[in-house]
């Protein structure tokens, strides 16, 4: 804002002007200065006039109020899906069927109608997934920097001419952003772009960003400019994904080359990744001079907003589940008074808003800057006016509703007055702060304009008057954030982030699906989605790379989106389906009958029941059906995921002993290798290890992927996984697995330290539940120390035991009997905070853990430990003899007698 005003007024009189401002959504639209309301009804005007001549005549004004409550009523009769709720406002449960539009879905919780606290967003708000997958320190670590004035540049194009054309076209675009460019006279520069193929060996990085364009999607030059991209950290760019929008013939040549207009299109497509992947900002305007065709084409329907609105569609009055938002009554109630509700940490904050607004008010968090740079105190109020035109009813819009009766806002003030704001936030442009052009941010203000336009087809639809020339501002807003978003849909490619995009993306795009643009974004960004973030984030057999946290989020994204494109006809539908039913054999795999996660893999000890209810629900569905049926089976008792690195083996009651389940890991070493847990009756007794808890020390976070001693897995010569000669995804990897009547198991091989090779078979003793874990250990150059690690549960109690046997005390009850061959004896070493193997209890506590050790120096070793949990202790005893290249161990434990043969690569269970 300036200092002095237009009418020469100080700082002190403006200050004082705005606090006096304070007015209803009904007087909002009108300006500071008078300007003529858009959006106003005649009754409105009426009351002004009267209280300006200070005439007050109240049987007016309750026939005013009657004519309001007649035309409400009316509005609602027409509704077909009003929803009586008794209760009180405080106590009444959330509707089951009360969404952002009132579309009622089987199998998807919808937005509630604000009986939470006001944060803004609901806990299911899509457009958090992002953000949900980043912990703290991650977020931290990745601080935003503005580029440098000037940039070296080197290219490696297919030609000369090419590589400067594409020279010419960055240095102008980038000369718009304030940033000059010059060639580097070296292979080091600042930037460095590999425009077509792009072997390993031959990659030079830039000190600020490697870029990697690929010509040809789905051919081998493709395939290798991304795994380079991968290797370096880059920028991944296809080509081909520019050419349905602009045409081949004006990017390309007919040699396959660059034209200058496709050198153009280009550069503009990089400079928008460059700036993003360094500021983590979109603030550079996306619009060139000359837009492309179906961009011309939507902004030419934008000018007439009668037509737009009849294309503009959406299914039921209503906005795909991919952008829903649930309401918060007190943000509508401050926006009534004129105010933005910003809630922190539970306390309520009120921001007075007035017109022109100065968008460079300091707020205190991010969820602040959610509230008001993403518009979400805008959104709020258009989901109210959605579900009260939709016919909805519960207590929470009653209250509401009269609290905008006793203001004397209509609908149609209430609707200009939020259409007044937006155009407000849209118009100061530059004058935002730096903060309100990070992409959540965008995907929300965009969010808010998707939902403005539907109400104001709503308002068209049902005579509700609307301001047209804000509609088509709004609309032509929408577009410049669209370019905006779609000009990073390769920003991290494979990654839950970018998944969570395109499920934003599509959410906005699909009304706008009878046009030529929403049809190219839409096809643009699930061909994104398919070839490039699913292929390579996900392995082929359904495990998602990230992490399970980023595993569950890829599958609520998808979850939602396989419901907002039933009626969407193209492979990406297909596509998004097969996919949802891979990651939700994983979940329904990994977590518990009663959702709860196995220690393993940093993943913190939650019960995840809401992710996995429709994981099962889906995989009963699919199982019905002919293309999914084999995906949805999976396995009965046991299931190897070989490309993802997971076997899963589980026990239930009917195999005459406690329920079990196994888990075993395969992990590259940069990822914190191999390991297993063990659970018995939902109690782990032999826990994964490791914990990136904020409340752990950070050594013990940074032992959890880098030290094999923290995990139930074998050590050698001390060394790190940071000392790991292969880093690769197949030198720890799972190579086998087998089934019989009451027992399953898996064969791991662990080649990633050169001098040794070593081998784990762990097999699932069902009847018994129990475990038998043999690993044979090779060192090629000499004798070599293998240390043998096994994690026990927090506050897990033992008795005196040594050696060869340990009677273990769980911590709900029963007892561990761990046994091992005669060989090598065992230690225990209690917890202790001074220690690297901790784990975590909770989301955000962690406590060290107890383990077993057993330590050998040798060329070659064989080792065998046999766990066995019972209700009560019981001898068991473990003999186990190398024979013929394999082994033989003998279990005796109690009444019962098993051996098992390992020989030839097969493992038999001999009687």
């Amino acid at each position: 804002m300036p200092a002095v005003g237009p009418g020469g007024e100080s700082e002190d009189q403006i200050s004082r002007r705005k606090r006096s401002a304070r007015k209803c959504p009904a007087d909002l639209a009108a300006g500071e200065d008078g300007e003529e309301q858009a959006v106003v009804e005649s009754l409105d005007k009426q009351r002004r006039e009267k209280r300006g001549t200070g005439k007050s005549h109240a049987g007016e004004q309750r026939r005013a109020e009657r004519r309001q409550a007649r035309a409400l009523r009316k509005v609602e009769s027409r509704a077909s899906r009003a929803v009586a709720i008794a209760g009180e406002k405080e106590e009444v449960a959330p509707p089951p069927n009360e969404t952002l539009g009132g579309k009622e879905t089987e199998d998807l919780p919808g937005p509630d109608d604000g009986e939470a606290d006001a944060d803004a967003v609901a806990e299911d708000d899509f457009l958090d997934q992002e953000d949900s997958t980043l912990d703290d320190d991650a977020q931290s670590g990745a601080a935003p920097r503005q580029l440098p004035e000037s940039l070296e540049i080197r290219l490696y194009a297919g030609t000369a001419a090419e590589g400067d054309i594409l020279y010419e076209s960055l240095k102008t675009v980038f000369q718009v952003a304030g940033v000059t460019m010059q060639r580097g006279s070296a292979d080091e520069a600042d930037l460095v772009v590999h425009l077509g193929p792009a072997a390993s060996s031959q990659v030079y990085g830039g000190r600020i960003a490697t870029v990697f364009v690929a010509r040809e999607q789905g051919q081998p030059s493709d395939e290798a400019a991304a795994a380079a991209a991968a290797v370096e950290n880059g920028i991944f760019l296809p080509l081909p994904f520019l050419i349905p929008r602009y045409g081949r013939a004006q990017l390309l040549n007919h040699e396959g080359h660059l034209t200058t207009d496709g050198a153009g299109v280009l550069a503009a497509a990089l400079r928008e990744q460059i700036l993003y992947r360094r500021s983590k900002s979109l603030s550079c305007d996306p619009l060139p001079e000359h837009p492309a065709a179906d961009l011309a084409a939507a902004r030419s329907l934008g000018e007439r907003p009668s037509e737009l609105l009849k294309v503009l569609t959406w299914v039921d009055n209503a906005p795909p589940s991919s952008i829903r938002v649930s309401l918060s009554p007190k943000s509508v109630e401050h926006f009534l008074d004129g105010n933005v509700c910003l809630s922190v940490k539970g306390d309520v904050e009120s921001l007075p808003f007035y017109f022109p607004f100065d968008w460079q008010n300091a707020v205190s968090s991010r969820a602040a800057e959610s509230v008001l740079y993403g518009l979400d105190f805008v959104t709020n109020v258009l989901v109210y006016w959605q579900m009260r035109a939709n016919g909805l009813s519960s207590p929470n819009l009653t209250a509401i509703a009269a609290a905008a009766k006793e203001r004397g806002i209509t609908a149609a003030s209430l609707l200009g007055a939020a259409g007044a704001v937006i155009l407000d936030c849209l118009s100061a442009g530059n004058a935002l702060p730096e903060n309100a052009w990070h992409l959540p941010l965008l995907q929300r203000r965009a969010r808010t304009c998707a939902l403005f336009l539907l109400c104001c087809k709503i308002a068209a639809t049902r005579r509700i008057r609307f301001d047209e020339a804000a509609c088509t501002k709004v609309f032509f807003g929408l577009l410049e954030i669209l370019e905006r978003l779609r000009s990073v849909s390769f920003a991290e490619i494979g990654s839950s982030r970018s998944v969570a995009h395109a499920g934003v993306l599509i959410g906005l795009a699909l009304p706008l699906k009878k046009t030529i643009y929403g049809q190219l974004l839409l096809e643009e960004t699930l061909d994104a989605l398919r070839s490039f973030h699913l292929e390579r984030g996900m392995s082929a057999d359904g495990m998602w790379r990230e992490g399970f946290d980023q595993h569950s989020s890829v599958f609520s994204v998808l979850r939602v989106l396989a419901v907002d494109l039933k009626g969407f006809q193209g492979a990406g539908r297909s596509v998004v389906a097969e996919t949802n039913v891979k990651l939700a054999r994983f979940v329904d795999w990994f977590l518990g009958a009663d959702g709860s996660a196995p220690p393993i893999g940093e993943v913190p000890p939650m019960n995840y029941r809401k992710l996995a209810r429709p994981a099962r629900i889906l995989l009963k569905s699919a199982a019905a059906s002919v293309n999914t049926r084999a995906l949805a089976r999976g396995g009965d008792s046991s299931l190897l995921l070989r490309e993802g690195g997971y076997f899963f083996s589980r026990a239930d009651p009917s195999s005459g002993a406690a329920p079990s389940r196994l888990v075993m890991q395969a992990r590259p070493a940069p990822s914190g290798g191999p390991s297993l847990s063990f659970i018995v009756e939902s109690d782990a007794v032999l826990i994964g290890g490791g914990t990136l808890s904020r409340k752990a020390p950070p050594e013990a976070k940074r032992a959890s992927r880098e030290e094999p001693s923290v995990h139930n897995t074998v050590r050698l010569n001390d060394l790190s996984y940071l000392q790991a000669d292969d880093h690769g995804r197949e030198a720890i990897r799972l190579e086998a697995a087998w089934r019989g009547e009451n027992w399953s198991a898996a064969r791991l091989t662990n080649g990633a330290f050169a001098p040794a090779q070593m081998a784990r078979t762990v097999i699932h003793l069902k009847a018994l539940s129990g475990l038998l874990v043999i690993d044979e250990l090779i060192s090629r150059e000499g004798p070599a120390k293998f240390e043998q690690f096994w994690q026990l549960a927090p506050r897990i109690l033992t008795d005196d035991s040594v050696g060869t046997q340990f009677r273990i005390g769980c911590p709900q009850g029963g007892v561990l009997t761990a046994t091992f061959d005669g060989a090598v004896p065992a230690q225990f070493i209690p917890a202790t905070k001074r220690g690297l193997a901790w784990t975590s209890i909770n989301k955000r506590d962690a406590v060290p853990n107890p383990y077993l050790l057993r330590s050998v120096v040798a060329e070659t070793a064989l080792m065998g430990s046999l766990f066995r949990w019972q209700p009560k202790a019981a001898e068991s005893e473990l003999l186990l003899e190398p024979e013929n290249d394999g082994w033989n161990a003998l279990i005796t434990s109690g009444n019962t007698q098993l051996r098992f043969v390992f020989h030839d690569g097969q493992l038999t269970l001999v009687e």
